[in-house]
Order: C-alpha cells, then sequence, then structure tokens
C-alpha cells in the first residue's frame, strides 16, 4: 500500500485512485508534491519519487520543470498506485463519473 493509496483511500482498486489522481491533477489544477530550489528548479518530495522517475532529466537551468511534467503523466501517477497503466486509461471514464457525483 502507497501513501497515496490511503489519501485516496482505495486501496482495493488501485487503477480506479491512480486514475482520479490523474484527473485532479490534469483537468482540476492540483500540484505533484514537491518544491522549487532557490535557482526555480522544481524537486519532487520523496513519497512522489518511483521508478520511472529514473530515466527524467533531472532538472536544470534550461529545463527546471522536467520532473514536475512528468508527475502529471498516467505512467507516474500509474507507479504511485503500483496500478496498471492500461487499467488506469480504462477508469478514467467512470472516476469522472464518480468525481461529478461527489459534487453534486
Amino acid at each position: 500500500m502507497t501513501p497515496f493509496a490511503k489519501f485516496i483511500e482505495m486501496d482495493d482498486n488501485p487503477e480506479l485512485a491512480a486514475a482520479m489522481l490523474f484527473i485532479l491533477r490534469n483537468d482540476q489544477g492540483r500540484y505533484p508534491i514537491g518544491h522549487f530550489s532557490s535557482n526555480s528548479k522544481w524537486y519532487p518530495d520523496p513519497i512522489e519519487v518511483v521508478d520511472c522517475c529514473k530515466s527524467i532529466r533531472r532538472p536544470s537551468t534550461k529545463w527546471p520543470y522536467s520532473l514536475m511534467r512528468h508527475c502529471y503523466t498516467i505512467k507516474h501517477i500509474a507507479s504511485l498506485f503500483g496500478a496498471d497503466i492500461k487499467g488506469v486509461r480504462e477508469c478514467i471514464p467512470n472516476a469522472r463519473a464518480l468525481m461529478a457525483l461527489d459534487q453534486l
């Protein structure tokens, strides 16, 4: 169980939990957990770092948001939950419907 599964409280369905976080980040303006260094480079919090992050360019003056942009991807979010990427994609419509019901 990851800390994100606790946050969303959907341990039995990691694909749905990942789909909801994907929607929150990409459609509703929720930011990944991280911080800016003194020279305006963004770094993820240790809770955000998973294996898929290792292949991403480290922030630099030319690319200060490389890791932040990666944290919005479905690959990264699925990895946070240990979920299947294809399963997350399939759950996005259901997640949107559940989130819309919750906002009524």
